[in-house]
């Protein structure tokens, strides 16, 4: 899109110097045009004024706040001067809710020419001022909107129709469906489709609002018949943008029922409709001996989504598998939760969906008899995020689901991954009941207790039985940081024999699967840098290669004749299920022991800002250092400053407490080619343990010494590898919940930073949208981020940023404000066992928008970072704001599989979360991706405010999310 649309522009200006069009000239520095020149768009729906600058004059539609509350967001309306029809844009400066603009008022704005609103609106016309001085009120006048009538629409309306009317005010009605008045998303659909039938939902339009924007829609439900006015906006993914029109409310006078015409509906008229899908043309490699099963296209704008996991049914006549698709903020009536599909091999491959329900799925396999199907889901991932085992029973005729699932696992804790034994009377699968992964062994019926198989502090996960003897295949991280594949026999509840069988990669070895015959296992392994099939066989240990894509090949499954194994892949005609032929396969044969090296600290940062005198350790991102250790400390000097020798005797260093202070030695002083001075500084090895501010006197030869302080930016630690930290999301400071009164700003994070006082932390790590929400507050809310936990906090805390931290209007930057205040925009840290990265989804956004941006040169400083860490055998965790993994909702507009993959690939096996304001956990085969919700979460203060995480032994253990006013103690 972005091409073509430079090509237009190009096209344009070429086109307006030939023609001595001296106009353009002056619409790139903003003078006026009319809307109606705006409207003059391309086949694909862009303007063809796209990047210019314009200013334009108009009515506002509603006021500022009720579209986002955290950005200037509204839509203008010619007019009457301007003549009829009415034409009509967007407004939306990110990041300010400056100057309030009321509905009614004449305004004049000057902006950018966009098709990018916000991020719930891609395809319309929208004016991107640049600073608030771009948005004018003219006059006030609220008369003005009372005035204005909706011009009728169909709710399934053609490009031609609902173009000319985008932005600008109209009226739908018919049949309401899909009544939504809980969570931050509200609104409904409406069924007034030109063909007359508005009991289909089929050409249904959706009307969609926040709960923030204060419109009431009580007297509603499933079945009234409404008449709807608002503005009619594009909410289209990627070009063309041609449909996928929705209704924004203005005001509350135009949400009407005639409830004369309304009518009940039965549940089952209620319930979704079956995903649409389509098939395209399968594509085969045959030079390696690799060929597509399924060929599913979406048939949207939306992806079907990674996380399929093939499985063979027992006679070989089809498959089992998961198909969801990626959903993004945009508005779709499509059904897109993932659901189970019983996939046929006839004449024409055929697919029949098993489930209807909501909810992340993983894993499911047939039973041996394949008279049942087990799989793992997360009934609802938004509370609590617990994984279960259902199971559910299929026809042995027609392969077709002949009764609802039901569950066989329940608990505060995860059940996942599981499988059958030999006989079908058992399954086996992963639970975390105790903490760590373990084995579990339990009756599908529910007839016997569960009995744990494995309960060490290893990750022991995946498990696999063996066809033809009571033996079990797993992964396990027992050795060091990473996954390897095991077997063992099962004697009863214990396992016995355990042979670990790939000793010889590097990288992640997951997801094994036995062969029918019993001689080898298939599985996954990153040792290339991403995802491919391997090979082992159990006796002689000896290794194969079974895939060399470009990109990841996932979820090995063996065809009942032991020739192919299935897997999932993206071979760029999107995600499906492919076969390589074993026999075929040019793999490498690797049979020498690699051994692990052990593991180093590092410290690695990025973005250094030397508007800081210390630019490293800072107050979020301190340095945590053992007694008798050192640590490194960047200066950045005044340039005017007297020069003085760079040696350790011309330093000064203490570290001082509210209880004490520290003589701390400088050993090493070093002036780097960026001109930052690196100092080596010793901790005496009798320094009490605790939380310092960090003293720096450098004294010249002459003049007055230099003193530089920070505060909290070094925490003296005990040696060891037990420790605990606790993480904080989404603060969004002045946020009165929890307070009696509802009057005291940031209650509930001062009661969360008492309780953390308590417990005592290795370490805090914040996790993005620290400040209010806008720039407009960023002066105040910087130094108030920092005086409340330089001031209370008896705690070290890490930042990460989200995308209300980075926010730029006109000159107020939120990049410049984080790295001047807080350091690097993404880096890293170590702590005992673990290698800790900070990243940054904000990451310099090249449109405004909410949504996640993350850079290339970050990729590969990820890349980079974790592939070292892995090396020394150090464990791997991230902190970022936005999931990269979460595909039910994408809120990440570039570089988020970019980012997962480097992650994934790199050997991560926490990535913990924010930005969704509710707790979720994912499960990939090597990781746990854990949200936890925002500290401000909840009406009363019984809700969750923060969430622990404990590492003993270098293992972690995620607590449940803790109460605020629990008072737990470490």
């Amino acid at each position: 899109m972005r091409q073509r649309a430079q090509m237009i522009m190009t096209t344009f200006t070429l086109l307006a110097l030939l023609a001595g069009m001296g106009h353009y000239a002056a619409w790139a520095t903003g003078a006026t045009v009319a809307l109606r020149e705006l409207k003059r768009v391309d086949a694909n729906g862009i303007p063809e004024l796209v990047d210019a600058t314009v200013t334009v004059r108009g009515i506002a539609l509603q006021s500022t706040g009720m579209w986002h509350n955290s950005a200037n967001y509204f839509a203008v309306i010619s007019t009457e001067a301007e003549g009829q029809p009415r034409c009509g844009a967007l407004v939306y400066l990110q990041g300010s809710t400056q100057p309030s603009v009321t509905a009614g008022d004449l305004v004049e704005v000057t902006g950018r020419v966009s098709v990018r609103g916000y991020s719930t609106d891609y395809g319309s016309t929208v004016i991107s001022p640049r600073a608030t001085e771009d948005i004018r009120v003219i006059t006030p006048g609220r008369e003005r909107i009372d005035a204005l009538v909706g011009a009728p629409l169909p709710t399934d309306p053609t490009f031609e129709e609902a173009e000319v009317l985008e932005s600008t005010l109209v009226t739908i009605e018919g049949r309401l469906t899909r009544y939504d008045n809980d969570g931050i998303s509200r609104g409904f659909w409406v069924d007034g489709s030109r063909d007359g039938n508005i009991e289909d939902g089929v050409g249904a339009m959706q009307v969609k609002f926040y709960d923030y924007s204060g419109f009431d829609i009580s007297h509603l439900r499933d079945g009234s018949y409404v008449i709807i006015t608002g503005v009619l906006v594009q909410g289209d993914d990627t070009p063309p943008y041609d449909d996928s029109y929705y209704i924004r409310p203005t005001l509350q006078q135009y949400l009407n029922a005639d409830e004369t015409r309304a009518r009940v509906f039965t549940a089952e008229e209620l319930a979704r409709q079956p995903m649409s899908l389509k098939q395209g043309k399968p594509e085969h490699l045959a030079d390696k001996g690799i060929y597509q099963l399924t060929s599913v296209i979406s048939g949207t704008s939306r992806p079907v989504a990674p996380g399929l996991y093939p499985d063979y049914r027992p006679d070989g006549s089809g498959l089992v598998m998961i198909i969801g698709k990626e959903r993004s903020a945009r508005t779709s009536q499509e059904n897109s939760e993932a659901n189970l599909f019983a996939v046929s091999f006839t004449s024409e491959t055929q697919y029949q969906q098993l489930t209807f329900d909501k909810g992340l799925k993983a894993r499911p396999r047939f039973a041996p008899d394949a008279s049942r199907i087990v799989w793992a889901a997360n009934a609802n991932p938004d509370t609590g995020g617990f994984w279960n085992i259902y199971v559910i029973d299929i026809d042995g005729a027609e392969g077709s689901a002949s009764a609802k699932p039901r569950a066989i696992t329940s608990g505060s804790w995860s059940s996942t991954n599981p499988a059958w034994t030999r006989g079908s009377d058992r399954i086996v699968f992963q639970s975390d009941e105790m903490g760590s992964w373990d084995l579990v062994m339990a009756a599908p019926d529910g007839s016997s207790a569960p009995v744990f198989l494995t309960s060490g502090k290893a990750d022991e996960a995946w498990p696999d039985w063996a066809p033809k003897a009571d033996m079990i295949a797993y992964q396990s991280d027992e050795l060091g940081n990473a996954f390897d594949i095991w077997v063992a026999d099962v004697d009863g509840a214990e396992l016995t024999n355990r042979r670990c069988l790939t000793r010889s990669i590097r990288g992640d070895c997951a997801a094994p699967r036995w062969a029918p015959d019993g001689r080898r296992i298939a599985f996954m392994s990153s040792d290339s840098g991403s995802w491919d099939v391997w090979a082992v066989d159990v006796e002689s240990g000896d290794t194969t290669r079974l895939t060399d894509l470009a990109g990841d090949e996932m979820y090995p499954a063996w065809s009942r004749d032991g020739r192919r194994v299935v897997f999932e892949a993206d071979l760029g005609n999107g995600m499906n299920v492919y076969a390589v032929d074993f026999r075929k396969a040019s793999g490498a044969h690797l049979a020498k022991e690699v051994e692990r090296t052990a593991f180093e600290g590092s410290d690695a940062a990025k973005g250094v800002n030397l508007g800081r005198a210390i630019v490293s350790p800072s107050l979020m991102k301190p340095a945590l250092v053992e007694q008798g250790a050192e640590f490194t400390v960047e200066l950045a000097l005044p340039e005017a400053w007297p020069v003085v020798a760079a040696e350790p005797s011309a330093v000064g260093i203490s570290l001082v407490s509210r209880e004490s202070e520290v003589v701390a030695e400088c050993r090493d002083v070093r002036v780097c080619s960026n001109g930052l001075w690196h100092l080596t500084v010793a901790v005496p090895d009798t320094a009490a343990t605790g939380l310092y501010d960090l003293i720096v006197a450098v004294r010249p030869a002459s003049s007055t010494p230099l003193v530089l302080s920070g505060p909290h930016t070094v925490s003296v630690r005990n040696a060891g590898n037990d420790f605990t930290f606790a993480i904080l999301s989404d603060i969004h400071l002045n946020n009165p919940k929890g307070a009696a009164g509802g009057d005291v700003p940031n209650a509930r994070l001062m009661q969360a930073i008492a309780e953390l006082n308590e417990m005592q932390p290795d370490f805090a790590v914040l996790l993005g949208d620290l400040v209010e929400s806008t720039a407009d507050t960023y002066a105040r809310d910087y130094q108030m981020i920092q005086d409340i936990f330089a001031g209370h906090a008896e705690f070290p805390v890490f930042g990460v940023m989200g995308n209300h931290d980075g926010q730029v209007v006109g000159a107020v930057s939120g990049f410049e404000m984080w790295q001047s205040r807080f350091g690097p925009l993404y880096y890293s840290f170590d702590l005992g066992m673990w290698h800790f990265v900070v990243g940054n989804t904000y990451d310099h956004p090249a449109h405004p928008s909410d949504n996640g941006f993350v850079g290339a040169e970050q990729i590969r400083w990820i890349e980079a970072d974790v592939a070292e860490a892995f090396a020394r055998g150090q464990r791997i965790a991230a902190f970022v704001h936005h999931n990269p993994f979460d595909d039910r909702w994408v809120f990440v507009d570039e570089g988020r599989q970019a980012l997962a993959q480097a992650l994934s690939r790199g050997g991560a096996r926490y990535v913990f979360a924010g930005h969704r304001h509710s707790d979720q956990l994912e499960l990939l085969p090597t990781a746990r991706i854990v949200t936890t919700r925002t500290v401000q979460a909840g009406s009363d203060d019984s809700e969750v405010g923060y969430r622990l995480v404990m590492v003993e032994q270098g293992r972690m253990e995620i607590a449940p999310p803790a109460p605020v006013g629990a008072g737990v103690s470490k």
